[in-house]
């Protein structure tokens, strides 16, 4: 089918050659509409295909059960004719296949109606509602067997429900609807043993929903009236379905909270959103639900996405799906394993053990997580991703045990209370590993992994720790091999093994147990000199004996803490495992360090006599490397030219000029240099700018020592008009940006759910600054009052007072649901901007924000979505730097209409070394203008360089 559809399109666009593009493009979208209104049909009429083969179907399972009449032969030419027609249907690529179709299909219903008739079959509707309508019908015995006709019993406390389940019993199948509605939750379930199909199903009855050889069906409602009784729910041969769901034939729910066991093991794919609830299992009480046979296609058995919800069965095992584009969310459900699968997997509550091994994203509160072992992928559906998912479990108070393997952006597990075992063997490869706060975190491996650092920070049950992983680089542009190791404040950790290359950064502190260390892998310091920075103190490390040796005569570098004064360390800590690695840390002229034993019990000299008692204290004594650069000092800064600004108001009209001295006019006449004259203003700004910067101006500018220019830009802002699309309303008109074809907006108008609901949310994106808000509880939906809401955030994050005020770029203010966009900066800098909004839908079903849309600018093109000016500004430059030589302070403004020229000025400064607090801009605060500086001397060091080392002290 899809070749056959993208054929109208590819045949319209090869025509489009040198002829008129509006006619063109006038055809192009006739014909897409077209194509939508082939689509819409083409569903219809495979939907009655799926109908009648399935009655087909269930008819021929029937004869070959019970009869043998010549009816089989008429049903194998329908069958074939069925079969001819599906294939077609797949082929079709014009609104003229599928209304031929669409005949063939009828005519073909039409002679399975007659077939019927003309066969020993019961021809009518079978009406059960009293006893005396069940004894007649329960007398007519297996004449039952196939109904070509409805099927309506209405079970009451009078009847007799061991005849009722004899009647179900000898029904076959139904080429109409079967209804059921139960007058009591006292009354007993009816089973239908032996039916293969109907056209629909309506059941209202207590007990349960059984029908064990059920093959096809067109829709199926399931009531929930007496939902407390309902403990099975069970169609497990059915593999045809249109449409279902509880107290709904459309919504895709079957919701049964007190079911034990739900079975729809053979069905083989549904629709785009499909829901599964039962009782919540418990060990000791299991739920059960098979949809072991489900798959995300459609129906041509390609792929399409599914959002797919289960909540309640113990375990589920997932295995089929692809995922491209779907969601699994689980809920309630103890054990889960989702294999081979790449759309979002949420986790919510109830979920106890997660095992999957092909995760894109993983979403969810996790609230009741135990067990996770995950491996993760980089999505295979996006070019984009190239790291895999990120992970960052924070606060789950019942997880134990997590283990990562394959790719992942990032891997965080911090206040996890309970976790006892941590397991990474992943490449982490777009930031860290890090486990920060886990209380009960006793083993962690690392073994195998890559990461660009790890952090293991106050997880106070570790007794040993190993940290072996292989350090990469991140994705980011331009990443260097520096890794990072920060082992703190755990304080039960009483050992730790460090082993890697390019450890650029390595942190041990606040570690009060830890006695012993081993860096015996530590074999490099990473990429990048200057971003080398090791501090090791404040843990356990003891040095029982600091022996200063005699150094011998004639030796240079050989004072106190220099690189040739002899003498060793003795201790136990093992830190002359770290001698190799903090040699390269010393021999590093650009590395900071700080390394010092916590304890030194004895100083000696030479003979072993003691010269300092214990010492615990940070110093010379304890020390084994410090390191720092020296601070303090400020580079020399040259002198900055005065720039002045100037908007030209264009709609005052009349002429400007610019005097140097008082009476002498820069500009010229137009023709020669030498000549003075003026600009007169043009509101066409492209022009004025031609004429503000002919070459006649710009020679007669410099030969006063002033570089002249204009440009667009002053006074920008932008619009954005919030629309919406009414419910059952045209569409055959685009009104914005969101919807940008009549087939995407005729979603949105016939969208089941309109409106703006308390979940939805809608954000403005100005430049760099961006607010996203929903309305909330209590919140109005209006137009209006959504942009209201965007007015109130902006106000309250970028305003004077706002907590991002020091970002901000623009104001936003509201009229009647359309947004001024004002840029702050009135000159140069607010140009050009580019302004984006979005709309999201929330969970409530109630709305889900479907016809809500925008248009930026004054079209709904995309090309001028950014600010827009309305006026020109100039910029006198001079050409001397400095304030002694500033060539534009003596010149003064001209102009036959004096409010033409506005001066923009500034109070940022440059070389100032307490330069205040800088304005913001504002209407006459601008990034255009700046202040001429004189140069600034060099300030030397305050805090002279340090380098003491006793790492050859070490072993």
């Amino acid at each position: 089918m899809k070749k056959g559809l993208l054929s109208i399109l590819a045949g319209a666009l090869l025509v489009v050659g040198c002829q008129n593009y509006d006619d063109q493009f006038a055809n192009l979208e006739n014909q897409i509409n077209s194509l939508a209104s082939t689509v819409a049909g083409l569903s219809q009429v495979q939907s009655d295909l799926s109908t009648l083969a399935g009655t087909v179907n269930s008819l021929q399972s029937s004869l070959s059960n019970q009869i043998d009449t010549a009816l089989a032969d008429g049903l194998a030419d329908i069958d074939a004719a069925v079969a001819d027609l599906e294939a077609a249907a797949a082929d079709a690529a014009s609104a003229e296949d599928v209304s031929a179709i669409a005949d063939a299909v009828a005519e073909n219903q039409t002679d399975l109606d007659e077939l019927l008739a003309q066969s020993a079959v019961f021809t009518g509707d079978v009406l059960i509602n009293s006893t005396a309508t069940l004894d007649a019908f329960h007398a007519m015995g297996d004449n039952l067997a196939i109904v070509n006709g409805s099927v309506t019993i209405e079970p009451s406390t009078t009847m007799d429900m061991v005849k009722v389940q004899e009647v179900a019993d000898v029904i076959l199948t139904v080429t109409k609807d079967i209804t059921v509605t139960s007058g009591a939750s006292t009354i007993a379930e009816i089973v239908f043993n032996n039916l293969t199909g109907a056209a629909s199903l309506t059941l209202e009855q207590a007990g349960g929903y059984h029908f064990p050889a059920l093959k096809s069906a067109a829709t199926i409602y399931l009531s929930d009236k007496y939902e407390s009784t309902i403990t099975r729910v069970n169609f497990p041969e059915l593999t045809s379905v249109n449409s279902m769901g509880t107290d709904s034939r459309t919504n895709g729910s079957i919701e049964f909270t007190k079911a034990t066991e739900m079975s729809f093991a053979k069905l083989p794919r549904y629709g785009a959103t499909l829901s599964f609830t039962t009782k919540k299992g418990k060990a000791d009480a299991p739920t059960t639900l098979d949809i072991s046979a489900l798959r995300d296609v459609d129906t041509a058995g390609e792929i399409s996405s599914l959002a797919l919800s289960i909540t309640g069965p113990n375990s589920v095992s997932i295995s089929t799906l692809d995922g491209k584009g779907g969601s699994i969310t689980l809920t309630n459900v103890l054990d889960a394993t989702v294999n081979d699968y790449d759309g979002t997997i949420n986790v919510e509550g109830g979920v106890e053990s997660l095992v999957a091994n092909n995760v894109v994203e993983i979403a969810g509160a996790m609230s009741d997580l135990i067990t996770l072992d995950i491996t993760g992928v980089k999505d295979p559906n996006t070019t984009t991703d190239k790291s895999g998912p990120a992970i960052a479990l924070s606060s789950l108070s019942d997880l134990v045990t997590a283990s990562f393997a394959g790719n992942f952006a990032s891997i965080s597990i911090a206040s996890c209370g309970n976790v006892e075992t941590v397991t990474v063997t992943a490449e982490v490869n777009n930031g860290i590993i890090n486990l920060d706060n886990n209380s009960d975190l006793e083993t962690v491996t690392l073994t195998g992994s890559k990461s660009n650092g790890v952090t293991l920070n106050a997880n106070n049950s570790l007794v040993s720790a190993t940290v072996d992983t292989e350090i990469v680089k991140t994705l980011a542009t331009g990443a260097t091999l520096d890794g990072t190791i920060i082992v703190t404040n755990n304080t039960d950790l009483e050992s730790l093994t460090l082993a890697g290359a390019n450890v650029s950064v390595l942190t041990v502190t606040g570690n009060v147990d830890l006695e012993t260390i081993n860096g015996t892998g530590l074999t490099s310091i990473g990429a990048t000199a200057a971003s080398n920075s090791v501090t090791i103190k404040g843990n356990k490390f003891t040095a029982s004996i600091a022996q200063d040796k005699t150094n011998a005569t004639g030796c240079t570098s050989c004072g106190n803490l220099e690189a040739n004064d002899l003498g060793s360390f003795t201790t136990a800590s093992g830190m002359a495992t770290m001698k190799a690695y903090l040699a390269l840390v010393a021999a590093n002229a650009s590395a900071a360090a700080s390394v010092y034993f916590d304890t030194v019990e004895s100083t000696t000299n030479a003979t072993g006599v003691e010269t300092v008692a214990e010492t615990t204290t940070e110093g010379d004594v304890t020390v084994i490397l410090q390191k720092n650069a020296a601070s303090g000092a400020v580079p020399a800064k040259g002198e900055i030219a005065a720039k002045r600004a100037f908007i030209v108001d264009v709609s005052v009209g009349g002429t400007i000029g610019f005097d140097k001295p008082a009476g002498t006019n820069l500009f010229s006449d137009g023709t020669t240099a030498s000549a003075a004259g003026s600009i007169t203003i043009n509101t066409n700004l492209d022009l004025l700018i031609a004429d503000i910067k002919s070459a006649a101006n710009i020679a007669r500018f410099d030969a006063y020592d002033i570089t002249l220019d204009a440009a667009r830009g002053g006074n920008s802002s932008q619009t954005v008009s919030l629309v919406s699309y009414a419910s059952g309303g045209s569409t055959n008109t685009v009104l914005g940006q969101r919807y940008t074809t009549t087939t995407a907006n005729a979603a949105a108008v016939s969208a089941t759910n309109h409106g703006f609901g308390v979940d939805d949310t809608i954000s403005l994106t100005v430049g760099g600054n961006s607010v996203t808000v929903s309305p909330g509880a209590g919140g109005g939906l209006t137009l209006s009052d959504l942009a209201d809401d965007i007015v109130a955030a902006w106000a309250a994050k970028y305003g004077t007072s706002g907590t991002a005020s020091t970002s901000a770029i623009a104001t936003v203010t509201n009229s009647a649901g359309v947004l001024t966009v004002t840029m702050l900066d009135p000159g140069t800098a607010g140009y050009g901007v580019d302004v984006n909004v979005s709309v999201a839908a929330g969970t409530v079903t109630a709305t889900n924000a479907a016809n809500i849309d925008y248009v930026i600018g004054a079209t709904r093109l995309e090309t001028d979505d950014a600010t827009v000016d309305t006026d020109v500004v100039i910029t006198l430059t001079s050409d001397d730097s400095g304030s002694i030589l500033n060539q534009v302070s003596g010149v003064v403004t001209a102009s036959s209409g004096t409010a033409a020229l506005v001066e923009l000025t500034t109070n940022k400064l440059t070389n100032s070394t307490d330069p205040g607090a800088p304005d913001q801009p504002s209407a006459t605060r601008s990034a255009d203008a700046v202040n001429a500086e004189d140069g600034v001397a060099a300030v030397p060091p305050t805090t002279a360089a340090s380098n003491k080392t006793r790492v050859h002290w070490l072993g």
